[in-house]
């Protein structure tokens, strides 16, 4: 919009933007960029396969030992969803998050385990914050809630972050525990 109000012939411009833009587009004002880069529409990112990796892993290892002997495969397959699932969920009972929070987190633990793009605390955060919804207040009070530990269980917005982060974490941690489990018993 800088670009576009700068090439414009006029001395005299109005222009009306939101709050939250009128300082970035004051500051782009004192610099040049090229309007045929600002119009250029960046090429899609290929498939990469990083996202991946864990995903492939555990069915691989599921497969394996379960091709190997079926009913290993399925105690595993059981361990990894308890430890996936019910650490995450754990944290977020210890978190105090609302009780459908809980159950989103129990449910779409499996689910983001193997998705890299669907992690429960995407699942678990929304459903908190559609619960619980924040207030102005508290977006008004987060940098001062922030810099206290027990104001992030009072400030909604920092709730549904601890409850994002937390999730996440220990269902992470519960898969590779689960992960560890299952190459062990595949070299047993």
């Amino acid at each position: 919009m800088a670009e576009k109000l700068k090439a414009l012939p006029y001395t005299n411009i109005v222009a009306v933007v939101g709050a939250a833009h009128t300082e970035g587009i004051i500051e782009a004002m004192n610099h040049d960029y090229s309007i045929k880069d600002l119009n250029t529409i960046p090429e899609k990112k290929k498939f990469n396969i990083t996202g991946w990796i864990i995903p492939i892993v555990l069915v691989g290892l599921l497969t394996v030992l379960t091709l190997q002997n079926p009913e290993m495969g399925y105690n595993q397959l059981i361990t990894w969803f308890l430890l996936s699932a019910g650490s995450a969920t754990l944290g977020a009972l210890l978190i105090g998050a609302h009780p459908l929070t809980v159950l989103t987190t129990l449910i779409s633990a499996p689910i983001g385990t193997l998705s890299p793009f669907l992690a429960v605390g995407f699942f678990a955060g929304l459903m908190e914050a559609y619960q619980r919804p924040p207030k102005v207040s508290d977006f008004e009070n987060l940098q001062s809630d922030a810099s206290q530990f027990k104001k992030w269980f009072q400030n909604k917005v920092l709730r549904i972050l601890l409850v994002f982060v937390v999730t996440t974490l220990l269902s992470s941690i519960g898969t590779f525990i689960a992960g560890g489990s299952m190459i062990a018993k595949l070299f047993a």
